[in-house]
């Protein structure tokens, strides 16, 4: 009885991981969406608004809409303390752990102009940044799509085998 369930508990494990490998392809396309999200608000709320760069982050870090994207509340932490924004927006990236690097370096590139032009100029630079969020979150849904399932058949085969190898 108890070898069964150890059987069993190795399938269950191998399935797990899989699901795993699966879940963290399906985060970097959700994260994609959330970037996105951040990237048409942020440019609504430039141009009508006009507000600071600071108040525009602030009231987007609030939002439910991005919450995902964690590095924003660092780089409000990091203003309020004196930081100047670019090295503000690059620490935060930096350390963000949810981010792929994809992502990161699109948003290091944005980072860049943010808040060295007027208006319409920054806009550009979100308008551009959003074209190539497009590529990058077609990539990873494509990715999703071909290599998530595999994932986790691979998980349940994976442990299935090596129950039968202890077996």
């Amino acid at each position: 009885m108890i070898k069964f369930l150890g059987v069993i508990f190795i399938i269950i494990c191998g399935a797990g991981i899989g699901a795993k490998a699966s879940g963290d392809l399906k985060k970097r396309s959700d994260m994609c969406l959330c970037v996105k999200t951040f990237l048409s608000e942020l440019s609504i709320l430039m141009k009508y608004s006009g507000d600071t760069l600071f108040n525009l982050i602030s009231e987007l870090a609030e939002r439910g809409s991005i919450s995902k994207l964690t590095f924003l509340s660092d780089v409000i932490n990091s203003m309020l303390d004196g930081t100047n924004f670019p090295y503000s927006w690059k620490k935060a990236l930096s350390n963000d752990k949810n981010l792929c690097p994809e992502l990161k370096e699109l948003l290091f590139t944005l980072g860049e102009s943010l808040g060295t032009s007027d208006i319409d100029g920054q806009l550009v630079s979100i308008e551009r940044a959003a074209k190539e969020l497009l590529v990058i979150h077609e990539n990873a849904l494509s990715i999703y799509r071909k290599k998530g399932k595999l994932y986790r058949s691979i998980g349940i085969l994976g442990g299935m085998t090596a129950a039968l190898l202890l077996c």
